[in-house]
């Protein structure tokens, strides 16, 4: 079983291309489906995948097909276009999806991890080596130190924690007291 990390994948949003047209498709159906096609190339059936947000623009009707039609196990912390279906029992009800916290806290091979939606400008460690990854700003806004946007944008396809490190999140030395 492998990790993966992803955020902002915009199923269903009408407007992704618009908005972010480095995605490189035209309608939002070509999208969605290039999105799927990546998607299920990298992660297997037995993996796991935390998307940090935005990952369907729709309803908890439209997200079921979208969930199961994915590769491995979705982790969702919420976005600010997850609107309310990832709270319906529904949702809750399904094997493949997990909704956790706007603000989760983990370790992934000796990697300790904070993950959220929303870009920290400040957190808990992020001068001791522990990595903040999160979506919502599309690879826009400041670079820092050991934070990393896993969005779609940056990485185009879900991406595994040896490849964020890789990445060097903490190429930016910060020197304070």
């Amino acid at each position: 079983m492998k990790t993966f990390f992803t955020a902002d994948t915009h199923f269903y949003h009408r407007k992704i291309n618009e908005y972010c047209p480095g995605r490189g498709f035209t309608t939002s159906e070509e999208h969605d489906q290039g999105v799927i096609d990546k998607w299920n190339e990298i992660v297997g059936v037995r993996d796991e995948v935390w998307v940090l947000g935005d990952f369907c623009f729709s309803t908890w009707s439209r997200a079921i097909p979208m969930i199961n039609i994915l590769n491995g196990h979705i982790h969702l912390v919420p976005g600010n276009h997850d609107t309310a279906w990832y709270k319906k029992q529904a949702i809750k009800d399904l094997e493949k999806i997990t909704v956790h916290p706007h603000h989760v806290e983990r370790r992934f091979d000796g990697t300790k991890t904070i993950m959220t939606h929303f870009p920290y400008e400040e957190w808990a460690g992020n001068n001791k080596g522990i990595l903040h990854l999160h979506g919502h700003a599309h690879g826009n806004g400041t670079r820092r130190a050991g934070r990393i946007d896993v969005g779609w944008d940056i990485f185009h396809k879900p991406v595994a924690i040896e490849e964020i490190i890789a990445y060097n999140p903490f190429e930016l030395k910060i020197e304070g007291c």
